[in-house]
């Protein structure tokens, strides 16, 4: 049989302390950026098996379309005079990406309309992001040659585990 899904996934990053190349710390500042965000949707095929009147196991592997949303760069610190205390550097938006999925579930039937299905998937999405810095740094010659319109190839891959009610139609 031929199936498809549709998610969305949120995945925060975690802040980092800004050091020099000595190692040194900067005082009290940080990189914070916003967490990156995929609306997905995938095809492909499903495999049933009732193991039972009340048992059923379902296995899958999807591939499809991941879209994206952009976010922001700030550098967060006690000195920064703004309310609070942190300084927009760059935007950034990944590029919409292939992405594929496998999965399972078991589900127990209630009665032959209803069931609660326990599953896991594994997901992987391809993306290259870009990173476009704000105008104080390309305003630097050096930082503008080494930061601005800089990309990146990142491997995003998650894995899902829940329970959910399943209604047989």
């Amino acid at each position: 049989m031929v199936g498809a899904d549709v998610s969305f996934s949120s995945f925060p990053i975690k802040s980092q302390r800004i050091t020099f190349d000595d190692e040194q710390v900067f005082g009290d500042h940080e990189l914070k950026t916003q967490s990156l965000g995929f609306l997905s949707a995938g095809i492909g095929p499903y495999f049933s098996h009732e193991f039972s009147d009340k048992w059923q196991l379902m296995l899958k592997v999807t591939g499809g379309y991941a879209a994206t949303a952009s976010g922001k760069v700030f550098v967060k610190g006690s000195d920064i005079d703004a309310p609070n205390h942190e300084l927009q550097i760059a935007t950034y938006k990944p590029k919409p990406a292939f992405r594929w999925n496998t999965g399972t579930s078991m589900t127990y039937k209630f009665n032959p309309g209803l069931g609660l299905t326990f599953y896991t998937d594994y997901n992987q999405i391809n993306s290259t992001i870009r990173y476009y810095f704000s105008d104080e740094i390309k305003e630097s010659d050096e930082l503008d040659q080494e930061l601005n319109n800089m990309i990146a190839k990142e491997k995003i891959s998650y894995i899902t585990l829940g329970l959910r009610l399943t209604a047989y139609f």
